[in-house]
Formats: structure tokens, sequence, C-alpha cells
């Protein structure tokens, strides 16, 4: 059993451990991020994991002596541990060389133990921890530990099975590097944040442009409503004189039919007048016939009488059927000046109800123009407010950027 331990322990003093110069490399690897770019952020810090970093140690059993232990460490100076490892893999403890040799070093200490196995000697409560732990908790509870143990190794398993150790320096510079790669997180979101403010201010001050060209056109609109109402005032004033002549020559036509008629009736008299002298001249012209020679002049004033009633009677018939005419013409200017009239009024209407919209147009427009002033005002603003974080930020970002070293 003591031969097959030695021959493990010689194994494990023979497996490669990690090389400073290789860790140095890592970190060196680390450069600052450049504009946060999520590709070029996991290139130049990738994800730190344990597995990377445990370092090889030479494992014996809990029945090795402790004098074999000393010889061990007196072979290889380079060793700060030794493993403690069962049969079955599971780790039982950790002997650190600077406890062990203090233990032994004393005037009977060797020839005291020399024999013993190492398990009287070995830290049963050193502390164990899973590759899969993240290396921010494993060095939190590292650097928790009593001062006694707080430099002592810390041994890793793998699904309980012992993997290796993790020494003081070697959870110093993982530190070291994981505090560079947070810093390196830091900087990628201070050069997103500045990229984002960037692109605020650009759209901001896309904004304010917009709202000062959004601003002029509420004015020009508020302009043209403007006028467009004073031309719709001209207009109504017009729409109200023309339905006050059309309401005049309404009148003027009814009063001219008015008199029409009654010419009319005049015309009709003056025939029937005419038809009673025209039948007043037969009968004297039938008186003077009687007469015989006595009557002869008499017959020839009936005559003429008789013909000038015919001609009265002719002349009342063409004045009455003039004056029909006219009285139809009239009517018919009296329908289409009503006519004109109701058209008058319906555009009267209209020219209110488009008023009312200019005036809707106008009073929008004005609120528009007012809106996209204190828009533009807060664009500005913004745009100030945004400079200022920008230039806070890059400020920030030189800071960072400043002797990286010397902040780790």
């Amino acid at each position: 059993m003591l031969l097959l331990e030695k021959a493990k322990s010689r194994v494990a003093e023979k497996a490669p451990r990690p090389k400073t110069g290789e860790r140095s490399t890592k970190l060196q690897e680390a450069a600052p991020v450049r504009e946060s770019e999520p590709a070029e952020f996991a290139k130049h810090y990738p994800s730190v994991a344990l597995a990377e970093w445990i370092r090889s140690c030479p494992q014996v059993s809990p029945e090795q002596t402790c004098g074999e232990i000393a010889e061990l460490f007196r072979r290889r100076q380079e060793l700060e541990c030794v493993a403690v490892v069962r049969t079955t893999g599971e780790p039982a403890g950790i002997v650190m060389r600077h406890r062990f040799f203090k233990l032994i070093g004393s005037l009977y200490g060797m020839p005291l133990f020399a024999d013993k196995p190492v398990s009287k000697l070995m830290d049963v409560k050193a502390m164990t921890a899973e590759t899969e732990l993240s290396p921010q908790e494993l060095i939190d509870r590292a650097m928790s530990r009593d001062e006694e143990r707080i430099n002592d190794a810390v041994i890793m398993t793998s699904g309980g099975v012992f993997a290796g150790v993790l020494t003081v320096s070697d959870m110093l510079q993982l530190s070291r590097l994981l505090r560079r790669e947070l810093a390196g997180r830091q900087m990628a979101t201070v050069r997103g944040a500045e990229r984002m403010l960037r692109d605020i201010r650009g759209a901001v001050d896309v904004l304010a442009g917009e709202a000062s060209v959004s601003r002029a056109g509420s004015l020009e609109i508020a302009e043209l409503a403007e006028h467009g109402r004073e031309d719709l005032t001209e207009m109504l004033g017009l729409f109200r004189l023309w339905t006050e002549t059309a309401e005049r020559q309404a009148k003027s036509v009814d009063e001219l039919l008015a008199r029409v008629s009654d010419t009319v009736g005049i015309a009709k008299m003056i025939a029937q007048l005419a038809d009673q002298c025209n039948l007043l001249a037969i009968n004297a012209q039938i008186e003077a016939a009687r007469a015989g020679a006595h009557g002869l002049g008499f017959s020839v004033v009936a005559q003429e009488v008789r013909q000038l009633a015919d001609e009265t009677k002719s002349q009342a018939g063409q004045i009455r059927e003039q004056l029909s005419g006219m009285a139809a013409s009239a009517a018919a200017a009296a329908a289409h000046v009503r006519e004109g009239k109701e058209g008058a009024d319906r555009g009267l209407l209209q020219v209110h109800k488009t008023e009312e919209t200019f005036n809707r147009l106008w009073t929008q427009s004005s609120e528009n123009a007012k809106g996209t002033e204190h828009l533009a005002t807060a664009s500005r603003e913004a745009s100030a407010m945004s400079e200022q974080i920008a230039a806070q930020v890059a400020k920030l970002a030189a800071q960072m950027n400043e002797s990286p070293e010397e902040k780790y």
C-alpha cells in the first residue's frame, strides 16, 4: 500500500503544473476593450473557468508517515502543500509546508511524528470547493477564512473527486484577472453608454430640426388660414350684398308684375269700351239710314267712329298681348331672382361653415406652433443635457483608461 502511494506521489510530482509565465501571458492578452462590441469583448475578456487554473499537487494516502511527507517536501522545495486523498479519490485533508515543519521542527517533533500517519497532522478542515463554483464566489469564500488558514491552498474537486489545488498566489492572480475583466465590462458599458448618448443626441438634434421645420410650417399654415379667413370675410360681405340685391330685385319684379297686371286690366277695359263704341256706331248707322237724306252726314260720322273703335280694339289687343308677354318675362325673371337668392343664401351658409373651419384651422395651427416651440425648446435643453452627460461619460472613460495596472 505504501509503495502504491509512493508511486502515485511520484506520478503526481511529475505532472505538469501551470507556469507563472503562461498566466502572465493571459493577463497581458486581456487588453482594454474597444467600443464595447460583444464579439470584441468576448475575444479580449473570455469567461474565466476555474478548471484552467487548477494546479496539480502530490497526493498521499492518510496512512503514509510524516517522515515520508517530510522527505517529499525536502526533495520538492517548490511544493506549498500535499493533498491527502482516500482510495476513493475523495480528499481527506491537506498538509501545508509551513505548518507541517512548524509542528515537526521542534526538538522532539521529528522523532515523535516520524512514524505517525500523516492523518495526525493533516488539516481536516481545509477548504474544499467544486470546479463548477464561480471564481468570484471561490475567492470570497477563501478570503473569509480565519487568519490561521487564510494563506492555505484550496482543495478543488470535480464531482467530489480530488482534482488539484489553488494556492493563494493563484487566487490573487485570478482575482486580478477578474477585476480587470470587471473593469473591461465597465469600460464596455461606458463605451456603450457613450455611443447610446451620441445616438440620443443625434436623435434629439434631428427632432429639434424637425420641430423647427414643423413650427415654421404651422406658422405658415396659421398665416394662410388668417389670409383665408380675411378672404372669406370679404366673400361673406359680397354674398350678403348679393342676397340684399336679390331681395330688392325680387321686390322690384313683384311691383312690376303688379303694375303689368293693372295695365292689362286697363287694356281689357279699353277693349270693352271699343266694343261698346263699335256697337253704338252700328246703331247710329242704322238710325242714319232711316233718316234718309237728312242722315247722310251722321252716317259718315258713325262710320268713322266705328273704324276708330275697331282700331282701338285692335291696338288694345296688341297692348294686352305685349303686356302678357312682359308679365310672363317678369314672372320668369322673378323665379330666377328667387333661385339666385336661394343660391346666395346657401352660399352664405357655406361661407359661414368655411369660415368656422378656417377659424378652427387657425386656432389649431396656432396651438401647433406653440407646441412645436415648446418641443424645440425641450429638444435644445435635452441636447445640451446629453452633451453634458456625454462629456461626463467621456471623462469617466478617460479616467478608467488611465493607468489600469495601478488600479489592480
